[in-house]
């Protein structure tokens, strides 16, 4: 989808008013696409009653498309084992996947090879064997390496929305005016029909997003969201994501989110929890959110740059961009947990993160199989010792610890994007 212009005009007689769940560009289910250059805009006033998503990709929950979750009873090199499941026969090839959500072996996917009513038989070994206990998810892959770049929206709703998971994937180089955040979703839905939609690996960078029009979801927002109908939480379905140079100008007073609960305009590493009484986990040992980089990022008339909360683990905010807000911030806690943020890490150096000197966090070891370290509860200055623990990694992440990035049944690769991470020896996530 290269050099396209859609327009919705709402001063053409004969509108129903209000209008239905519409939007320009809505894709189900889809993996590999690139959105290049194109424009998209809506005239007249705005009727729309439902989302009205500008583009959006969505998967969400579907009986005819098998999906699972649960906690292994045992895995060897290259199967996971559920005694409780009656995996379909269909659960397997295409994009079908499973992640390691939580527990020995957290941070782990791989392309689902074979499927038997109780064995998932995965296309390479694992890094680190889940055990006994681990927290998995089987799905299709949606929205997987799609490229978002050098679109301008303008006056729509929802902005740029991957609403039930993303992985891979890079949008860069995007104007949205009076059009609503860039928003990344994790589904979680652990009754039938199961869906446990993972947002992994996915890069943000060099986007403008700005509003004035004082519309009630034209809030200016840039981020990654876990959202859970109901705790405790399941694991971490929102996981190494990046969030770099980006600008938001936001409108006086702030609009907060209506997809999020307590969110506002700014920047946001946020976990939500449907069912407890502030829309804030009250689960304080689960890590949801994790390891997001922000990175040279502005933020102009937000009350608070950025949102972080309770189910927030590893977040580093590094080398304000500029901008009037500052770079504090709101650290929220779920009605019933003992805690906000755990090791959000706020850096105020002057520069990228040196590609290849970031020290690795000293005196820290890696949790059970191999996932990020857990440090202190709060926020810590200085910063760039957590940026080392983050980009150390990804790292490893690249070299298979956390991926499936040497796969055989990789689909074919997709076009390559100019923006990379500052990581060193680490390629932005996104379409190859």
């Amino acid at each position: 989808w290269e050099n396209n212009s859609s327009t919705r005009d709402y001063t053409l007689p004969d509108q129903p008013t209000p209008n239905g769940d519409s939007g320009h560009l809505d894709l189900q289910c889809t993996g590999q696409v690139a959105i290049l250059g194109s424009s998209f805009r809506l005239v007249g006033p705005n009727r729309d009653y439902g989302d009205g998503e500008t583009i959006n990709t969505q998967c969400g929950s579907q009986p005819d498309r098998p999906r699972y979750w649960g906690t292994a009873t045992s895995a060897d090199a290259t199967h996971l084992v559920d005694v409780s499941q009656a995996f379909s026969p269909a659960a397997h090839g295409g994009l079908f996947a499973v992640w390691i959500l939580k527990g020995p072996g957290m941070g782990q996917w791989r392309w689902v090879v074979s499927s038997a009513p109780t064995t998932l038989t995965v296309d390479r070994p694992w890094e680190v064997v889940p055990t006994a206990g681990s927290v998995y998810s089987v799905r299709e892959m949606d929205a997987y390496q799609f490229l978002i770049e050098g679109n301008t929206l303008t006056q729509n709703r929802f902005g740029i929305e991957h609403y039930t998971g993303v992985q891979e994937s890079m949008i860069v180089h995007n104007t949205l005016t009076d059009d609503g955040p860039i928003w990344l979703r994790s589904q979680v839905h652990r009754q039938a029909p199961v869906d446990l939609s993972p947002v992994w690996d996915n890069l943000i960078a060099e986007n403008a997003v700005s509003a004035n029009d004082h519309q009630e979801y034209d809030t200016a927002g840039i981020g990654v969201i876990d959202d859970e109908l109901a705790g405790p939480l399941v694991g971490a379905m929102v996981l190494g994501n990046e969030v770099r140079r980006n600008t938001i100008h936001a409108q006086i007073p702030n609009l907060r989110f209506p997809s999020s609960g307590n969110i506002e305009d700014g920047y946001w590493a946020w976990t939500r929890d449907e069912s407890n009484s502030d829309d804030i986990p009250s689960d304080d040992t689960t890590m949801a959110t994790v390891a997001t980089i922000f990175d040279g990022n502005q933020a102009y008339d937000t009350a608070y740059p950025y949102w972080v909360d309770t189910g927030t683990y590893s977040t580093v905010i590094a080398n304000d961009g500029g901008g009037n807000s500052g770079e504090s911030p709101r650290d929220m806690t779920g009605a019933g947990a003992s805690h906000a943020s755990v090791d959000t890490v706020v850096s105020r150096g002057g520069g990228p993160v040196p590609r290849a000197t970031a020290p690795v966090s000293a005196g820290s070891s890696p949790r059970t199989g191999g996932g990020l370290p857990l440090m202190g509860v709060g926020l810590t200055a200085g910063g760039s010792a957590g940026v080392g623990v983050l980009c150390a990694w990804a790292r490893r992440r690249n070299r298979g610890v956390a991926g499936g990035r040497r796969s055989r049944q990789r689909p074919p690769r997709g076009p390559r994007s100019s923006a990379r991470s500052e990581c060193p020896d680490h390629r932005a996530p996104g379409p190859r």
